[in-house]
């Protein structure tokens, strides 16, 4: 689950600002003015920028414990069913070679037949339910990231981050300033929301 369940979010690149000065007085109190500008314009960046550490978030959410729970019950009675129609076919195998000696040889061929035939459904169904879990984990992906998004998206409307980053041990950041980190902030606020829902079923 955890490879389907990590999501990378996009890295912002900042602009560097190059200012070339000249000899002359003039353009040298225009170079200072042009660097005070960048500089500005450099903190104001750099202080509308946050982050969240999406491995801690993605774990310390109560709503993705509870999928990781649901996905390993469906697991769990997925197996069951699998296991179930094995077993019924080899007990078939069994009886038919205690039988076998027995029966002529157009109806050993009929049941050695009939018996290859439910091999191959058994094959097909181990395919059905892997892809039918595969599916399942993959919706379920989606449902926390959905939440996780939207959740970032309203928090943001009252800070205004120009960029929300994510990062993680996987991404391509190998660095990120702790002032920076509003991961706790997130996680509240999507498990309060949790154990509201939880509260009301």
């Amino acid at each position: 689950m955890k490879n389907a369940f990590q999501i990378i979010l996009a890295l912002a690149v900042l602009g560097l600002y190059i200012l070339h000065f000249t000899d002359s007085e003039e353009n040298q109190q225009e170079g200072e003015k042009s660097t005070q500008v960048a500089a500005k314009k450099s903190n104001a960046n750099t202080g509308n920028i946050a982050y969240v550490n999406t491995d801690s978030l993605w774990q310390k959410y109560d709503y993705y414990q509870e999928m990781i729970d649901d996905l390993l019950t469906e697991k769990e009675t997925l197996e069951k069913q699998y296991e179930n129609r094995v077993r019924k076919l080899e007990e078939k195998v069994v009886r038919f070679r205690e039988k076998a000696p027995y029966l002529s040889q157009r109806e050993g061929e009929r049941q050695q037949t009939a018996i290859m035939q439910e091999e191959q459904q058994v094959v097909q169904l181990q395919e059905d339910l892997t892809l039918q879990l595969a599916e399942s984990e993959s919706e379920k992906n989606l449902a926390i990231r959905e939440r996780i998004l939207g959740e970032i998206e309203e928090y943001n409307k009252d800070k205004g981050y120009d960029f929300i980053l994510g990062y993680s041990l996987s991404s391509d950041v190998v660095y990120a300033d702790e002032r920076l980190d509003v991961t706790s902030e997130i996680l509240e606020r999507l498990n309060s929301k949790y154990q509201l829902e939880s509260a009301k079923k």
